[in-house]
């Protein structure tokens, strides 16, 4: 070392590998020096700056690495040295501060991984959270009426999906349900408005309670209760009265704008009083023409789901005719259609409800009838039948309305079919005698 006897540039120059370790140190009380500043030169050659010194709390000999030769200039080094020295002084150890540092460092390395771990968790929940379409498609999958699933479907394909299909189901708020109702509302539709409130508050409520629905852990408050039901709209005419009846079958005769199938649909609501839905879902697989038998399967009824049992519904005479005279088709792959019924696109499937009551409006609007709906007819049938002294037990079996008995509900299918028949009769006989009554303008003429 120089006569200065302190580390300086040209003896930094002067280092090189000789194939074991070296070390160059200042002389503490050299002028400029720094106690316990030094060189170390490995076997390699790899030059590094350290500071020697005793631990003021474990009083064991140490060294500070300052960094490498020439990254770290000397003069830095040196600098360096002196500071940490002062720290020293003042009963700091500078092997403790750094591991401080290093813990500190592995600390706020393993924070900023953990929050990306849980920023990376939550944003895989939020891609795998249900959506209001998953919600929807299973609760309409969970209904067994084929008339009922239509009718959903409809109105959430209307109103509820175009608006709130694609989000969130957890994040849907009474907000969001008021601006799917309300336009509803403004184009006039109360009843498709309340009718989409029930069944969107109903497919909440059945995602808070079906463990197996999608998303059913993922909020416990349904935001569809939140809203205001909209209110029932002007009711339906529940019932025709006789010289309703005279006219409606009168018209169903002589109208031109109606497809012959629809009018005979129509023709068979009103004699044997079951559901919309059942009358042109009518397939030739549940008809006994022979016996008099229509036997409707648990899939197409309303109350399939709680009485997994057929409805029998005698065939009156006039009944059977009606039947007899649709033609059974064929599609051109020779396939036959199953439809009494048929739709007007395609001959496998029953024809739409809502398309049988649109007809019906304009049949109404042109022939200046009563107002009345295809479901009116059911209405009909059970008042008529009460003024005809039909026993309202006897009118429920016919109607197949809900039975909460346990007899009841466990009851064999044929059971009352004596009872329904003559029941079915008897209100047969009375439609002949309504609509072949004497007016003061015409006298109609019955068609079977």
């Amino acid at each position: 070392m120089a006569d200065s006897e302190i580390i300086q540039p040209t003896t930094m120059k002067g280092l090189k590998a000789t194939g074991k370790v070296q070390w160059e140190r200042d002389k503490a009380t050299a002028p400029g020096g720094v106690k316990g500043f030094c060189v170390k030169v490995s076997a390699t050659g790899l030059i590094t700056f350290y500071l020697s010194y005793t631990s003021p709390t474990t009083e064991k000999r140490k060294y500070h690495n300052l960094g490498n030769y020439p990254k770290v200039k000397l003069a830095d080094a040196r600098k360096q040295a002196g500071k940490v020295r002062d720290r020293i002084k003042e009963g700091i150890d500078p092997a403790g501060e750094r591991e401080k540092l290093i813990e500190e460092q592995k600390k706020a390395r393993k924070d900023r991984e953990d929050k990306l771990e849980a920023e990376r968790k939550k944003q895989e929940a939020e891609d795998k959270a249900a959506t209001v379409n998953e919600l929807l498609d299973y609760y309409i999958s969970n209904q067994s009426n084929q008339g009922t699933i239509d009718n959903i479907t409809i109105l959430f394909n209307n109103g509820v999906r175009p608006a709130i299909g694609q989000m969130k189901a957890k994040a849907v708020t009474s907000k969001d349900i008021k601006a799917v109702i309300q336009p509803i509302k403004e184009r006039g539709s109360n009843i498709s408005a309340r009718q989409t409130y029930i069944y969107l508050h109903a497919a909440f409520n059945r995602a808070i309670k079906d463990d197996e629905c999608p998303g059913h852990e993922e909020w416990d408050i349904n935001p569809v209760s939140k809203v205001t039901k909209p209110a029932k709209g002007e009711p339906d005419k529940t019932a025709l009265s006789k010289d309703d009846i005279r006219t409606l079958w009168t018209t169903l005769e002589s109208y031109v704008g109606m497809e012959d199938a629809l009018k005979d649909a129509l023709r068979v609501l009103l004699l044997t009083g079951q559901r919309v839905q059942e009358v042109i879902g009518m397939e030739w697989s549940e008809l006994d023409l022979e016996d008099g038998v229509w036997s409707i399967p648990p899939n197409r009824l309303k109350t399939g789901k709680k009485r997994a049992v057929n409805h029998i519904v005698p065939l009156t005479p006039m009944v059977a005719d009606i039947i007899k005279r649709q033609p059974v088709l064929v599609d051109d792959k020779g396939n036959i259609s199953n439809q009494v019924f048929p739709g007007r696109h395609d001959i496998h499937t029953p024809y739409k409800w809502r398309s049988l009551g649109k007809a019906v409006g304009r049949m109404i609007e042109r022939e200046s009838l009563p107002h009345f709906s295809p479901r009116t007819l059911r209405g009909t049938v059970k008042t008529h039948m009460a003024r005809i002294k039909v026993l309202k037990e006897v009118r429920n079996r016919i109607q197949n309305h809900a039975l909460t008995d346990v007899a009841d509900v466990h009851y064999d299918a044929h059971d009352y079919f004596d009872e329904k028949q003559s029941g079915l009769m008897k209100w047969e006989r009375e439609l002949q005698r309504i609509v072949g009554e004497q007016t003061e303008d015409n006298v109609v003429m019955l068609r079977a």
